[in-house]
């Protein structure tokens, strides 16, 4: 497993970091971070290595100077989409299902996640249209939470990541707690914490933040 965690709107490179290391178990391999100030955009990410080990691999991965993607899971029909790329004219630097996301991301945007055969959660940044796009597979083994207000918007693989990078203070979600109590499980998207979601199995959001 690997860890990954963004934010977009407000960027503290201090929090931001403490909540990348809170990640380090999920990815001992490496660890790295993209940040761009202008732009209130980071994302970061802790590599546990499987598919492809070198450091072609490592992430967040750009690609054509206008993608940033952090991702976790594997992809397991990449190689048939690679070839379909190939035979698009697409050049592949790694051997990694990383880079054949970015790919896939350039030329279908967010319809990609309909030929994706996997257990997936990735966050993609295009840094031209300013637009940040999040998805998880269909049966929701990866985790990935997320927390928004008016001013800015957070993700990561873990919740607790995610408590060092919110500017409100965390509340407890009560009846989502009792739910979770009662059942052991809970149909809605809710957690344990006031404005802090899990997205959903085959959920995915854009957001511009041009608007």
């Amino acid at each position: 497993m690997c860890g990954i965690i963004g934010s977009l709107g407000k960027i503290e490179i201090d929090k931001f970091s403490k909540g990348l290391n809170s990640l380090l178990h999920r990815g001992p391999d490496f660890n790295d971070k993209y940040v761009d100030i202008k732009n209130k955009m980071a994302l970061g990410h802790s590599r546990l290595s499987i598919i492809d080990t070198s450091k072609n691999g490592n992430q967040p991965m750009h690609y054509q100077d206008q993608l940033v993607i952090t991702f976790n899971g594997e992809i397991y029909n990449f190689k048939d989409l690679k070839k379909m790329l190939e035979e698009k004219g697409i050049l592949f630097k790694s051997n990694s299902d990383t880079e054949v996301l970015l790919a896939m991301y350039s030329i279908y945007k967010k319809d990609m996640v309909q030929y994706l055969n996997g257990i997936f959660a990735f966050a993609i940044w295009d840094k031209k249209n300013k637009t940040l796009f999040i998805a998880r597979d269909f049966i929701g083994v990866k985790p990935l939470y997320y927390y928004y207000n008016h001013a800015e918007f957070h993700f990561a693989s873990e919740i607790k990541a995610l408590l060092h990078l919110t500017s409100h203070k965390n509340k407890a979600n009560i009846d989502s707690i009792i739910k979770h109590l009662s059942f052991l499980w809970s149909s809605s998207n809710e957690t344990a914490f006031k404005n802090i979601y899990k997205l959903n199995p085959g959920e995915a959001i854009q957001i511009d933040s041009k608007n």
